[in-house]
């Protein structure tokens, strides 16, 4: 078992499909009470980003740290 902290943008940069098993689906993974919020927030902070990026003249730094950090929790993955 691996237990990196990583932020968001590791976790989703990789090229990897992440598949959530069907016996999870029913009950943790609905579209409102999980995945419509989950998306609203990383779109959020993505377009705020993207606005401190353009606002501070491109410096990537920079516009990341003046953007607020999003806690996504725990995320259990599989390898198959």
């Amino acid at each position: 078992m691996n237990t990196d902290v990583l932020t968001p943008r590791a976790l989703f940069q990789k090229e990897i499909c992440y598949v959530i098993p069907e016996f999870q689906r029913p009950y943790v993974w609905d579209k409102d009470g999980r995945w419509a919020p989950l998306w609203e927030d990383v779109q959020t902070t993505a377009e705020k980003c993207l606005d401190n990026l353009v606002q501070h003249g491109g410096d990537k730094g920079h516009a990341e740290g003046r953007t607020n950090r999003h806690f996504l929790g725990a995320v259990v993955l599989k390898q198959e």
